[in-house]
């Protein structure tokens, strides 16, 4: 009866906690099932192997232990002596058995505890790791379900890019389709502008309009005089023509004053040395820019073309040129031949007159780069003069020459213009030059005066003849080509 008990309670204890570790609850079922001896009670639960399991059943397959057979040949002895011992020797066997009985039931209790909490630690155990590995199969889940939204919302984004790109694309083709129509309709539209423009020189003999008003040119050509002057007084301030170095200045100088001047230039140098400086600056400007058609760029080859219109009317011959002007300016290399033409004007200034300067060569690098700057300035108004419908003229007085409120200021500007010639003076020199235009579409029309010359006076009695009001003679053509260079004296 014990040993049926024993039986199930190792039968209990093992399907107590069902759907745990399969192998740890199998071994400890097995160690129940083979326990250790009565002999090894006391020792180590984990040093009772098979071998004590052996012994055991061993000796319950014996029947009685060794106390039993020590007292069996007792009772033998006894019963040989007298039969009243016999109930006793049977009660004492009987007590040995139930005291065996009893001893290796209390055996089994003892291991089948010792398994019973050993296999309740090894449940959970199994039941703790089984709960971390479910912990980080479910990080791993999270971890997996975060990656995968990240992705799908990559894909999401790649798709809404290449759908941005496609609709960019699509435009992008549309513009460019767009860009070559419209460059196809502006070749047409100039082809059809240059048509026109041709038809209209070919067969219009009216004069065009002016593009540019007087006062335009009044601004134009004062605000570069102007500039010439201040030059002259910011790098030459302290420049001084005296006795000791006036046969030092360049020959070309000193014969182009001789010719302007006549024999008195030098009294007027060594007086008026800034005003001096000042009118050669603007002389070379004025016969290398604006007396010159297209700037001198193409020498006298235009003046002579014109001379094959005989025939022709002045408004034919102004439609001409004003044409012909406009191709050659707007040609591809004549930037840079405007450039090579500033240039030269700028040098053969600084040779006139850079010995007159006493500054350093840095000042000297900053007084060319100015100069340069008024050149240019010259040369665009002088290429804009070429495109109108008139002619300019220049007018340089001679020495003598009445002075005339009309057609002159005073250059030291101690006279008004209205009081100019009450005084009976006359001109010493031309400062700057009159500035004239004279319509080409009526040759009786009087000139137009855009700016008035600037001139030096002086109260003495002319020494080369005076000139009228109605009879106004002035330097032009050979004479101040002969001194600075050019040919022409109109634009």
């Amino acid at each position: 009866m014990p040993q049926a008990e024993a039986e199930s309670s190792k039968a209990h204890i093992i399907s107590v906690e069902p759907g745990h570790d399969t192998e740890t609850i199998m071994a400890a079922a097995e160690a129940i099932a083979n326990p250790v001896s009565p002999c090894e009670i006391g020792r180590d639960p984990d040093k009772v192997g098979a071998s004590g399991a052996q012994d055991m059943t061993n000796t319950r397959i014996g029947g009685l232990g060794p106390s039993r057979e020590q007292n069996l040949p007792s009772a033998g002895r006894h019963s040989k002596g007298s039969a009243s011992t016999k109930p006793q020797r049977e009660s004492v066997v009987r007590e040995a058995e139930d005291s065996d009985y009893l001893s290796d039931s209390a055996t089994e209790t003892v291991v089948a505890d010792n398994w019973t909490g050993m296999l309740q630690r090894a449940i959970k155990a199994a039941v703790n790791s089984r709960l971390q590995t479910q912990q980080e199969l479910e990080k791993k889940d999270c971890t997996i379900d975060k990656l995968k939204k990240s992705n799908r919302k990559k894909r999401c984004e790649i798709e809404e890019l290449k759908d941005t790109i496609s609709m960019l694309r699509k435009h992008s083709n549309q513009v460019e389709e767009r860009y070559k129509n419209a460059e196809t309709l502006l070749r047409e539209a100039n082809a059809s502008t240059a048509d026109l423009r041709s038809d209209i020189a070919r067969l219009s003999n009216a004069l065009p309009e002016f593009t540019k008003d007087d006062q335009y040119f009044k601004t134009k050509f004062s605000g570069i005089f102007y500039s010439l002057e201040n030059w002259v007084l910011q790098y030459f301030m302290h420049s001084k023509i005296d006795s000791s170095n006036i046969l030092l200045l360049p020959t070309e100088l000193r014969v182009g004053l001789s010719e302007i001047w006549g024999e008195g230039w030098k009294a007027f140098a060594l007086e008026e040395t800034l005003h001096t400086i000042e009118a050669v600056a603007i002389l070379v400007i004025q016969s290398m820019i604006f007396d010159t058609r297209i700037l001198g760029i193409l020498g006298d080859s235009l003046p002579k073309i014109e001379e094959y219109f005989g025939s022709c009317s002045v408004d034919e011959i102004n439609n001409w040129r004003m044409q012909t002007t406009r191709m050659i300016v707007e040609d591809k290399g004549f930037p840079a031949r405007l450039k090579q033409r500033v240039c030269e004007v700028v040098e053969h200034i600084d040779k006139l007159l850079g010995p007159l300067g006493d500054d350093t060569l840095r000042r000297a690098v900053k007084r060319m780069r100015g100069l340069k700057a008024i050149v240019e300035e010259a040369a665009e108004l002088a290429l804009e003069c070429n495109k109108e419908p008139a002619t300019f003229h220049f007018r340089t007085y001679t020495l003598g020459s009445q002075c005339q409120a009309k057609y002159m200021t005073d250059a030291h500007r101690t006279v008004d213009d209205e009081g100019l010639g009450d005084d009976g003076a006359c001109v010493k020199f031309t400062v700057s030059p009159a500035v004239l235009r004279v319509p080409t579409s009526n040759a009786n029309d009087e000139p137009i005066i855009i700016m008035k010359a600037r001139v030096v006076r002086h109260l003495q009695g002319p020494s080369r003849g005076s000139q009228t009001r109605d009879d106004i003679e002035s330097i032009t053509g050979p004479q101040l080509d002969q001194a600075f260079g050019s040919s022409e004296n109109q634009v």
